[in-house]
């Protein structure tokens, strides 16, 4: 539903001169929008500062921002598949410890080459 908000608002970051490592998993592969693939193949895929990988296991969404801060998506309980809540933790350590976690993970996932 907001797949291709959140792309524009990725390329947004980008052309502000962030970088953005996505790590997906493969059910939320299957679900994307050709909009989203479209703009992900036309405007996102070539950018120096953008990497999409997927790795099996994960679950949910968060952000990291700036090593400082952690906005994690919270699944409405009656209805998994649809967001209810983001909480934004400014907490340094924090970040830093998810920080940890995702590393190892984005090491050993696959980046994705989407089929012509």
């Amino acid at each position: 539903e907001y797949g291709d908000e959140v792309a524009a608002a990725l390329q947004r970051a980008l052309e502000r001169g962030a970088s953005v490592s996505v790590l997906l998993g493969p059910a939320l592969m299957e679900t994307l929008p050709s909009a989203v693939i479209e703009r992900y193949e036309t405007q996102l895929v070539d950018h120096p500062g953008f990497e999409v990988r997927m790795a099996s296991g994960v679950r949910g969404s968060f952000h990291l921002i700036d090593a400082s801060e952690t906005c994690i998506e919270v699944p409405n309980p009656l209805e998994p598949t649809d967001p209810l809540a983001m909480i934004d933790f400014k907490d340094r350590e924090f970040a830093t410890d998810l920080r940890e976690l995702f590393e190892p993970r984005w090491e050993d996932a696959e980046p994705v080459v989407l089929e012509e």
